[in-house]
């Protein structure tokens, strides 16, 4: 309705604007760039079932009052925040999300976020969580320990570039449906410890980037992946500084086809890949670079035939 009005400043909403028919609010404001405050208390929005990029690109806006906002019918919530300049926190204790099957994007590059508790969301049906939080650069606190992600297949970027987060309980996490967590975690610099214990990889397909420059992590159990079905491995402990055993003696690696750059710059002591079938691996550039630290490794199995 109001999408890409870029030079709007303010907007008068009356009682004439009855929504309380709509099913689809989709990209109602979104990259409404230069919109400080949005007041919408007259929105009804009982019937809808789509938000995806509500308030998408909204860089300027510093008031927004949803607390009125009914969502029980949403399938939808898809990039609804992103790129919004919100206050340091949002209050959306009264959403509803039970029905949620897509919340791709929905607080990404939020960058002045810092606290967001989510612990009251049931989120039961969501299928889709990729980049949900990305690059929300500033949040320093995050509730997702009661996330229900049974239904989960995708959550590439899920918590990639949380720079400033020190405490990420992701121990109630079911995996079990997940094909892609490619970047998952990737430049959670601070979180000095993750809880993967309940992890079920089994589907997994993407593993790449999933751990990379997690500076100050220096506790995470990795021996129990599952990665019979996982075809790329690339960059995944990359920059792992303060970790000095990563157990991947377990890892079924026959279906992988890129290892580039898994282990570069990591400060690793102790490593066993003896185990590893790389018969089809293309790419192994860079795979251990600068690992400074390693004084023994064994590849005498590797078969580098296909690699380029």
């Amino acid at each position: 309705m109001f999408y890409n009005m870029i030079s709007l400043k303010t907007l008068k909403l009356s009682d004439n604007l009855d929504t309380s028919n709509v099913k689809n609010m989709s990209y109602v404001f979104a990259y409404c760039s230069e919109i400080k405050e949005l007041n919408t208390f007259l929105f009804k929005t009982k019937n809808v079932e789509d938000m995806s990029g509500m308030f998408l690109g909204c860089s300027s806006l510093k008031y927004l009052n949803i607390s009125h906002f009914v969502t029980d019918k949403v399938l939808d919530m898809s990039r609804m925040f992103e790129g919004c300049s919100l206050p340091s926190s949002i209050d959306i204790s009264n959403f509803i999300t039970i029905n949620v099957k897509n919340m791709t994007g929905m607080f990404a590059n939020c960058d002045s976020l810092n606290r967001l508790d989510l612990s009251h969301f049931i989120i039961e049906n969501v299928e889709n969580m990729a980049g949900i939080f990305f690059h929300c650069e500033n949040l320093k606190y995050l509730d997702v320990s009661r996330f229900d992600t049974s239904k989960v297949t995708d959550m590439k970027k899920m918590f990639a570039y949380l720079e400033h987060i020190r405490d990420l309980d992701v121990s109630n996490f079911k995996t079990q449906k997940v094909t892609n967590m490619a970047s998952s975690f990737k430049e959670c610099l601070y979180p000095p410890e993750l809880n993967l214990n309940n992890f079920k990889t089994e589907n997994l397909k993407n593993m790449s980037h999933m751990f990379e420059n997690c500076n100050y992590l220096y506790y995470a159990e990795f021996g129990g992946f599952k990665t019979q079905k996982v075809t790329d491995m690339s960059y995944k402990f990359k920059g792992l500084r303060y970790i000095d055993y990563i157990d991947v003696s377990s890892f079924d690696t026959k279906e992988v086809v890129n290892m580039s750059s898994m282990f570069e710059d990591c400060n690793i002591r102790i490593l066993s890949t003896s185990n590893f079938n790389t018969s089809k691996v293309m790419d192994m550039s860079n795979m251990f670079r600068d690992d400074y630290d390693l004084a023994s490794l064994d590849v005498s199995n590797f078969n580098i035939k296909k690699a380029v």
